[in-house]
């Protein structure tokens, strides 16, 4: 087992990865100022009141593109503390607890089941004298599943793979998720003209008051990526839950080091980097008290040549991703050439009901970078 510096390093990665922004919202660079095979999760810990969310706004499908260097912020500074605007209490589980009980069921060896379940597109009739029921909404006369207009927040995962490093990712998203600097979000969004639904999935910001304090309400990172995901409600042995269609690819925003630039300050550079996921469930369960909960379970993978791109600074020593994967190989071969070019990686995560109000309804997979020149320059 590594030390736990390792795993706090790991925390500020899982924060830098999501967080490069400031408290407007915007990309910046900052300165230096120093020199399962396991059981699928559950619902663990009370969920949150529901929160009013809007529709969500137009985004096209997420794709690959281009790794373009980007600034952003200090890493060892997230590893600290909270980021941005103070954040109320998590109800986060401890990190060293074990593997939750069931709310996705999974095959027997803890692997996603290949075959699809059939898509809902009936239900009961609907209509002005007949309102559909909770988690609901009337769509060409049938009650179909529809989880708007709640937004969730993570609040516990479980990393399965890469399974060398997953008990140290595990408890570095979690720290990341108590200390606030880690909000990973789900935005239901409703349905397509062709009856596919639509979710909206990436890092949200609890949104501060003119005192600079948390209001009770969170907001998107529009400088950040928010991933477009577009899927079928499907009736596995009665219970909804929600496939993505095909293998989806967003970006990840993640640090590449730092540079000194034109003003002799230290900055710290990110790009974005394409990651595959080949199978993304999600699904509404009960928790504690029987509250409303979302269930997620997400499958891919990210290549080797984009995983050694991923550096950055924490303790005065440079850190790479790589480091954490020493005890795995590459598992994946991409491109059919015989030879391991990838690494895979399983999650299962847990979200509550967040309160939410962003009155910018764009939802962007692959928003502009904003940068420092000094990171152009050193690629």
């Amino acid at each position: 087992m590594r030390h736990w510096s390792l795993t706090a390093a790991a925390a500020a990665l899982a924060a830098s990865m999501i967080t490069a922004c400031d408290d407007e919202g915007g990309a910046k660079s900052s300165p230096d100022a120093g020199g399962a095979d396991a059981a699928p999760l559950t619902p663990d810990g009370g969920g949150g009141a529901g929160g009013a969310g809007g529709e969500g706004g137009a985004g096209g499908q997420g794709g690959a593109g281009g790794a373009t260097p980007d600034a952003g912020p200090d890493p060892d500074a997230a590893a600290g503390g909270a980021g941005g605007s103070p954040m109320p209490d998590a109800d986060v589980p401890d990190p060293d607890m074990g593997v939750m009980d069931a709310a996705i069921d999974a095959a027997p060896d803890g692997a996603l089941p290949d075959a699809l379940p059939p898509i809902i597109d009936g239900g009961a009739a609907c209509g002005a004298d007949m309102p559909c029921g909770e988690e609901e909404s009337c769509e060409n006369g049938a009650c179909l599943p529809d989880l708007r207009p709640t937004v969730y927040r993570m609040i516990d995962g479980e990393v399965l793979a890469p399974e060398s490093a997953a008990a140290e990712l595990r408890a570095a998203l979690l720290l990341a998720v108590e200390q606030g600097d880690l909000n990973l979000m789900f935005e239901p969004a409703g349905y397509l003209e062709d009856g596919r639904y639509r979710f909206y999935m990436g890092s949200g910001n609890p949104d501060a008051n003119d005192d600079g304090q948390f209001d009770g309400e969170y907001v998107w990172r529009h400088n950040l990526p928010i991933l477009d995901v577009i899927g079928h409600w499907r009736d596995n042995a009665g219970a909804r839950r929600f496939h993505q269609d095909g293998n989806g690819t967003f970006q990840l925003n993640v640090p590449t080091g730092r540079v000194r630039n034109a003003d002799g300050d230290q900055v710290s550079c990110f790009t974005r980097i394409p990651v595959v996921t080949e199978e993304l469930l999600l699904q509404s369960t009960l928790g504690a008290e029987d509250a409303r909960q979302l269930a997620g379970e997400v499958e891919g993978f990210i290549t080797v040549e984009e995983i050694d791109k991923i550096q950055f600074e924490f303790g005065g020593a440079t850190i790479r991703f790589r480091d954490f994967l020493e005890g795995d190989p590459p598992d994946r071969d991409t491109n059919g050439d015989g030879e391991a070019d990838a690494y895979s990686f399983h999650l299962r995560v847990i979200a509550e009901p967040v309160p939410f109000d962003d009155p910018d309804e764009t939802r962007d997979p692959d928003p502009p970078n904003q940068r420092d020149p000094a990171c152009d320059q050193a690629n």
